[in-house]
């Protein structure tokens, strides 16, 4: 009927194949700078707010420490501190242009891009868009100056401010972090120039990555942000206590520390002497054993943890898993030169049944014991496709795991990359059987 192709025991391939954003952060117009010596010159131009703010006498303003002064007065609008936008953003080292064909503003600083409307609470960094729930970047007519709350001010391009407010006058801190730096270190890592790092609050990484597309329960004590907006830039982000506690990622667009990253040569990473406590390189060792995928965690719990914590939310944590391996495998096809499979729900529910039956039947195999092999339970379902390719993996606690495990595998990892159409996945766990997981990869195409 076919031609097949597997390997054994707990990782098994096979294949048949039958006969034949908002509007001002949209593209338009030129960038204007602003002229020398006249930094007002495009911000009159522009619609004003139709009021001011009262300044803020006496407050303090310090940078790491250091007691810095700008050229405007800050002020204070509805109860919040308000600096000037161009002064503050250029001590900061930014570079400030306005956009007067949008009615907004960039600010540039390294590899990150911040693009605010005049008069609006919402924002763009590094085209992703942001809101200020509170608060606008909003015009003094008075003294033709763009002004800014200090918390998104800092906080846009990875400083941390901080109010003291004991004595007179009140003093307001900046701090410098890894992220405003822009240096990667240890237990960091950047994806398209925006950064993640353990110890990341929560704010801060929507602030830079935006806000996840979904979110994910796991057994390591935290929730999976999944960013699978586009796969080139795939990452899952592990929060707990609104603060991130790990991450995982696999796409091309990986950014470590000494210009390392997706490909990098294993020697080269080992070199680098990164945290061997936190952090877990994985290699390819059909591609020259070049840097595929890290794995990032603050504290890994054990693995009877990890077993309590699955025991509570199987189901749940079930169905994740079916989702990530899907992203995982869709990340990885990209950083391969492949176009990215379609989810099919036909597919997952062949996958679900087929580890379901081997659970219960205590077996890892393409053939049923009735002697079916996977283009037989595509037809049982209705589903009449020219290619079916089925990966299987027994025995690995999430869908990070089963993924490595088949990227290591050449069949496995060759399967992955096959020109397919279509990829449906099934997860399943069993106490009492000899693998107790059980993941189902079903690929499958049309012509």
């Amino acid at each position: 009927m076919g031609k097949w192709a597997w390997c054994i025991p707990a990782l098994i391939c096979a294949a048949l194949i039958a006969a034949p954003v908002p509007a001002y952060a949209q593209d338009g117009g030129a960038d204007e700078d602003l002229p020398d010596g006249n930094p007002a010159a495009h911000e009159s131009a522009l619609p004003g707010s139709g009021g001011e703010g009262d300044e803020a006498d006496g407050i303090r303003l310090y940078l790491d420490g250091t007691e810095i002064f700008l050229t405007d007065p800050i002020q204070n609008r509805q109860g919040r501190t308000y600096l000037p936008l161009r002064s503050f953003c250029e001590l900061l080292g930014a570079e400030v242009v306005w956009r007067q064909d949008l009615n907004s503003v960039s600010v540039i600083r390294g590899r990150k891009e911040a693009v605010f409307g005049v008069n609006s609470g919402f924002y763009t960094v590094n085209g992703l868009v942001n809101h200020m729930a509170d608060a606008t970047l909003y015009l003094d007519d008075a003294i033709n100056r763009a002004y800014i709350p200090i918390r998104y001010g800092a906080e846009t391009f990875g400083f941390v401010a901080e109010w003291v407010d004991e004595g007179e006058p009140g003093r307001v801190y900046v701090h410098s972090t890894a992220a405003s730096s822009g240096e990667i270190t240890d237990n960091e890592i950047s994806i398209a120039g925006k950064m993640v790092w353990l110890g990341q609050t929560e704010d801060e990484l929507t602030q830079s990555m935006g806000y996840p597309n979904r979110i994910d329960e796991s057994a390591y004590g935290l929730q999976w942000f999944i960013y699978n907006r586009n796969y080139k830039e795939f990452i899952m982000v592990g929060v707990k206590n609104r603060r991130v506690a790990g991450f995982f990622c696999n796409c091309a667009s990986m950014g470590l520390k000494d210009e390392l990253g997706w490909g990098a040569g294993k020697q080269d990473v080992e070199a680098a002497g990164f945290s061997k406590e936190t952090m877990d390189f994985w290699y390819d060792p059909f591609a020259e054993d070049r840097l595929y995928a890290v794995f990032c965690m603050a504290d890994y719990p054990g693995a009877a943890e990890q077993q309590a914590a699955f025991d509570l939310n199987q189901e749940l944590l079930l169905r994740a898993y079916e989702m990530e391996c899907f992203d995982v495998t869709n990340a990885f096809r990209l950083a391969n030169a492949q176009p990215e499979v379609l989810y099919s729900t036909y597919a997952a529910k062949v996958a679900l049944a087929y580890a379901k039956e081997m659970a219960d039947g205590n077996f890892l195999d393409h053939f049923s014991p009735d002697g079916r092999n996977p283009m037989d339970r595509f037809e049982a379902q209705g589903i009449y496709a020219a290619v079916v390719l089925e990966n299987l993996a027994g025995g690995y606690g999430d869908a990070m795991h089963a993924f490595r495990g088949w990227v290591e595998s050449e069949s496995h990892r060759q399967g992955m990359l096959e020109e397919n159409q279509y990829l449906g996945v099934g997860a399943y766990y069993k106490q009492a059987s000899r693998y107790r997981y059980y993941f189902v990869q079903e690929f499958y195409s049309m012509s």
